[in-house]
């Protein structure tokens, strides 16, 4: 399918102003920035390009792929005042523009996506969670702390950095697996691989009822367990 360019405004919802009392801090800082309204954007529309970038700070993403070439996404974010920012998917990257020139800091990224997606995740905190990813693609996350999960999946190469977190796989069959934990397990369940690397510093590997035909597993203070 021949990668073609989208711009698309997600249409934005009423914001919530942060409340607190006189002597706390309100919203998020973003480089100096106090953020102080919450605003959610949704967006359900056709997908053509075949590649998903998503990079963000503190950013939870729960994504779950679909047979259909559309996406049906719903954006959470902090704003510097109500109505300010614009989000916008473009060339395959989910980001923002705002009129006051301020930054926009995106919290949460849920929804649907087309199931053969190639994905590039970046963040600094936050929950991954991924699900019905099919294809012959590539996946990448690369976070600081929080857990990854990807179930019910089938896919060609995963590639995983995470600082601090636990890594899960259920369900899912890769051709090639690269992940690599600074704090946390990895845990493989009714999973298969073809070439897995793993290494963790403190944390286990943790292989259930899963097959893996080429490994490469390497641990700092963790332990290799299988239960067949």
């Amino acid at each position: 399918m021949a990668i073609q360019s989208l711009f698309l405004l997600l249409t934005l919802s009423a914001c919530i102003p942060v409340n607190c009392d006189d002597n706390c801090e309100k919203g998020v800082r973003v480089n100096g920035v106090t953020l102080k309204y919450k605003n959610s954007a949704s967006l359900s529309q056709s997908y053509e390009d075949n590649n998903l970038e998503i990079k963000g700070g503190t950013l939870s993403i729960d994504l779950k792929g679909h047979s259909e070439p559309q996406t049906d996404l719903q954006v959470e974010y902090w704003e510097y005042e109500p109505g300010d920012a614009t989000i916008i998917l473009k060339k395959g990257k989910i980001s923002w523009e705002s009129k006051s020139n301020k930054p926009v800091s995106l919290t949460r990224i849920s929804g649907s996506i087309p199931e053969g997606l190639n994905l590039n995740i970046e963040s600094g905190t936050g929950e991954t969670k991924l699900d019905a990813i099919k294809g012959n693609q590539s996946i990448s996350v690369d976070k600081g702390t929080g857990r990854t999960e990807i179930s019910n999946s089938q896919f060609n190469q995963l590639i995983i950095n995470s600082g601090t977190g636990y890594v899960t796989l259920i369900n899912t069959s890769i051709s090639k697996c690269s992940i690599d934990t600074g704090t946390g397990s990895v845990n493989l369940k009714n999973s298969v691989i073809e070439d897995a690397m793993i290494e963790t510093g403190t944390g286990d590997i943790i292989i259930e009822k899963s097959k893996i035909n080429k490994q490469n597993f390497t641990t700092g203070t963790g332990k290799v367990i299988t239960h067949n």
